[in-house]
């Protein structure tokens, strides 16, 4: 008889409290798989954003450095002009806005295609924008200028999400050039732009909703990806030009 039960007893399943454990265990398991899922989703996002934001910033750099190495040195005109009164989302996010005199020709929009003698300004300007959601966001935008009065021939923004966007003159002594219009090539530019991710821009804007806009502020600060260029300036001079303006 003793047999019996001990044979009976063998066979018996699981109790209550093991299959508890079982499944205790087994959902923290599946707990962290998933949290290891999400968080490398959420890694590599992030990692084609950047991709993406550092071929658009070194973009929209490698077009303001060509633009730059087709200044020319004019005495009759403003070869730089410096605005540093704007900003984005904070009074400490500068917005400058930049132009300088260039050479037209075939790659400039306005002037004959067959002359590369024909002066222009390029202008380079941070302007306020609004997403599909209503929030306002910020792009750097490069727009062409003519003759003396400087209307607009065309303008459109090639970079997204601008933070920051600065623009430093140096003269020949290493002296900066504060915010000002000079009529004499300066030695070097430095160049300095800051973006933030699409998906940051809006976590700020939740921020700024739930907690105000020091928050907010803290946050782009935080997240957002700088970038910095140098270009030195070549000195043209000498070279006939064909004016569509009066010179004294």
């Amino acid at each position: 008889m003793s047999s019996v039960l001990q044979s009976q007893r063998g066979k018996s399943g699981f109790t209550l409290l093991e299959m508890l454990v079982s499944i205790t265990i087994l959902s923290i398991m599946v707990v962290s798989i998933a949290r290891i899922v999400a968080d490398t989703g959420r890694a590599t996002r992030a990692g084609h954003q950047q991709v993406y934001d550092d071929s658009n910033a070194r973009t929209a750099m490698n077009l303001i450095m060509d633009d730059l190495m087709e200044c020319v040195n004019e005495p009759y005109i403003n070869n730089f002009e410096l605005d540093t009164g704007d900003t984005t989302y904070a009074a400490s996010l500068k917005a400058d806005s930049l132009r300088f005199t260039v050479f037209g020709g075939p790659n400039f929009p306005g002037t004959d295609a067959d002359s590369e003698n024909t002066l222009q300004t390029v202008r380079y300007y941070v302007a306020s924008r609004t997403d599909t959601d209503g929030n306002t966001f910020y792009t750097l935008n490069r727009a062409f200028q003519w003759g003396v009065e400087r209307s607009d021939i065309s303008g459109y923004p090639i970079l997204e999400h601008v933070v920051e966007f600065r623009a430093i003159i140096y003269n020949d002594n290493r002296t900066q050039i504060g915010a000002s219009s000079i009529d004499y090539m300066p030695a070097f530019v430095n160049i300095y732009i800051a973006v933030i991710s699409d998906e940051d821009h809006r976590r700020a804007r939740r921020l700024g909703d739930t907690q105000g806009s020091v928050a907010m502020t803290s946050f782009i600060e935080k997240n957002a990806r700088r970038y910095f260029t140098q270009a030195f300036l070549p000195v043209r001079k000498g070279r006939k030009l064909e004016f569509n303006y009066p010179v004294p």
